[in-house]
């Protein structure tokens, strides 16, 4: 393999498949980025078995080929060379000609990189950059350890793109998936393909079996699915209103990051005070005590206790998808509470939460 390309293109792609690559991974080539060089194009490629995340940047290709190079050290090495570069590729190396320098790094044999299965199910066209606000939104509720049998975003039959961790839940309004059959994602997927760049244009979904492939100009991924379905979650979504508030969110979601930092490293409990005019936010901690008023619209009076950062993550969620004010549902001290926006119908985003027992 041998071809010349411009450093900062061939950068950003060796960015955009590493968000793919696992932190430890189980066998060397999963440490790696998979380069391949043909017809004026390099596609750059990385997976941690669950997601499959690529990028191309066009290229003169003087012998097509294929390479596994070292993610981070490829991608260190870019980061620190201008202009363009020469690379070239044989067993068991990957050689970098920029300037004056010329760099060796260790590859692995292509074939020994997993590759996603082919798909060639129904298509549906999304808009990117809708897609990339709410997978972002139901993220925010979504465990991150892969052992936990909760780390996953559903994408339902019906449109909705949902994650819970079991003390707070985010369900987004979308679009059906291609057949409208419900899609479950890893969590570690679903986290690759929101960082995986694709921009303001379409992206394409096709499904077929136990694999979902988008695919965007420059670039695309393959998820695996998870074969289980998804809980049903519309049953612990609602919420029966004892107090609702509506607050702006900018005001609302500065006064809960306050109250994080004025925790410290301690547990951010704080007490919600609602009245028909404001809401009072107190925290003390061994670290600090914050006290604030924000003003707000209720239909009554009431005191809860939340975690702060829970709340925070929710409220930024809902900032997310453009909403300027919260329509806060509370159920009361030992009932779930609801963020959502401000129309009865809840907006595009619902961010569901328990409080702190007392």
């Amino acid at each position: 393999m041998e071809f010349e390309v411009d450093v900062a293109a061939l950068r950003e792609a060796v960015s955009r498949a590493a968000k793919a690559v696992p932190g430890h991974a189980p066998v060397p080539a999963l440490s790696g980025v998979l380069m391949e060089a043909g017809e004026g194009t390099v596609r750059v490629t990385g997976t941690n078995l669950d997601a499959w995340i690529w990028a191309e940047c066009p290229a003169v290709v003087h012998t097509a080929g294929a390479v596994v190079a070292p993610a981070k050290v490829l991608g260190d090495l870019l980061g620190a060379l201008e202009g363009a570069a020469a690379l070239s590729a044989d067993a068991g190396t990957v050689r970098v000609l920029s300037g004056k320098g010329r760099y060796e790094l260790a590859a692995l044999d292509p074939d020994s990189f997993p590759r996603p299965p082919e798909t060639d199910g129904e298509a549906v066209t999304l808009d990117g950059a809708k897609l990339r606000t709410v997978l972002a939104q139901a993220l925010s509720a979504a465990p991150r350890e892969a052992e936990n049998r909760l780390a996953r975003v559903c994408w339902d039959g019906e449109g909705w793109l949902v994650a819970t961790d079991a003390v707070r839940l985010a369900a987004c309004r979308f679009v059906p998936p291609p057949g409208g059959k419900e899609m479950v994602l890893p969590t570690a997927a679903a986290l690759a393909l929101a960082k995986s760049g694709f921009g303001e244009g379409d992206v394409g979904v096709r499904r077929a079996g136990a694999l979902a492939r988008f695919a965007w100009e420059g670039g695309g991924a393959a998820v695996r699915l998870v074969p289980t379905p998804y809980p049903n979650w519309r049953r612990v979504s609602s919420v029966v209103p004892q107090v609702t508030a509506k607050v702006p969110l900018d005001e609302l979601a500065d006064a809960l990051a306050r109250a994080v930092a004025a925790a410290g490293n301690g547990f951010p409990a704080t007490r919600v005070s609602v009245s028909p005019t404001a809401i009072d936010l107190e925290l003390v901690s061994n670290e600090g005590k914050l006290c604030e008023e924000i003003a707000c619209q209720a239909d009554g009076s009431l005191e809860v206790r939340f975690n702060a950062g829970l709340l925070l993550d929710g409220v930024r969620a809902l900032a997310r998808g453009g909403e300027k004010e919260a329509r806060w549902i509370l159920g009361g001290e030992e009932q779930a509470a609801l963020l959502s926006g401000p129309e009865e119908d809840g907006g595009g985003c619902r961010y569901v939460v328990l409080p702190l027992k007392k």
